[in-house]
């Protein structure tokens, strides 16, 4: 009769952690970020009670939802945009940015780091992309965050989930995320400052007494326009990057 040995798992055991953090924060920001786009008037009619008291309170929810991965981005800066306008819209939706990637990292930090590590060395490519990231020194560290954050559809949460497993250094995570995050943030608010400005009190008002569709169409096609050039822009300095210097591994 035979009998076998317990092998030991595939897997690191955090990485249940970190695959549970990978489909909360893959599946609850598509949710929730048209439940705020749908409650754009009963918000704003909330903040602007207490413009001031209303920011503050922007800027915690922006922290905690976008932080926990409950909440995407762009709902949060088009709330923004919508409800202060281009530039303390603006000033709140970076200032949120900066403070919810802090929390998501620290979050994956504790989480997944060990974990994630072990795995990462079982393939070169992601190997070398860790090395790159993190053991190059903090000026390309925060480049190719920086790089990494710049396309729209990168997803902001599971790279919160990835910098703070792979144990990015934070300033380079930091400074990165900022300066990655700063066009697309900028030019989402003021696409929604722009269409509150129309005098529509909501999404469902604009389109059905403002100006309606056609305005819509064509701002929705300049804003994807102008996130696309960013895109192309980031996707091809990351290329560039990662082509040139490559960081040597140990053997």
């Amino acid at each position: 009769m035979r009998t076998s040995a317990a092998s030991p798992s595939k897997y690191p055991p955090g990485l249940v952690g970190a695959g549970f953090l990978a489909i909360l924060w893959a599946v609850m920001p598509v949710v929730a970020g048209g439940a705020v786009l749908l409650m754009l008037e009963p918000l704003g009619d909330f903040f602007k009670r207490n413009l001031v008291v209303g920011w503050m309170i922007y800027l915690a929810a922006f922290t905690l939802g976008a932080g926990l991965g409950l909440v995407p981005t762009y709902a949060m800066a088009i709330l923004g945009g919508w409800v202060f306008g281009p530039v303390t819209g603006a000033l709140g939706a970076l200032l949120g940015c900066a403070a919810a990637s802090s929390l998501g990292y620290g979050i994956s930090l504790w989480v997944s780091r060990s974990s994630l590590l072990e795995m990462v060395r079982r393939y070169p490519k992601a190997d070398a992309l860790y090395r790159d990231l993190v053991l190059s020194g903090m000026g390309r560290s925060t480049l190719l965050v920086a790089l990494l954050r710049l396309p729209p559809q990168c997803p902001f949460a599971l790279t919160n989930l990835i910098m703070g497993a792979a144990a990015v250094p934070f300033r380079a995570f930091l400074v990165g995320t900022i300066s990655g995050m700063f066009p697309r943030t900028l030019i989402t608010v003021l696409f929604a400052a722009a269409g509150a400005a129309t005098g529509a009190k909501s999404l469902q008002d604009f389109l059905s007494s403002g100006p309606g569709w056609p305005t819509l169409v064509l701002g929705v096609a300049a804003l994807v326009v102008a996130l696309a050039l960013v895109a192309w822009l980031g996707k091809s300095a990351l290329g560039r990057i990662r082509r040139s210097e490559p960081v040597e591994t140990s053997t």
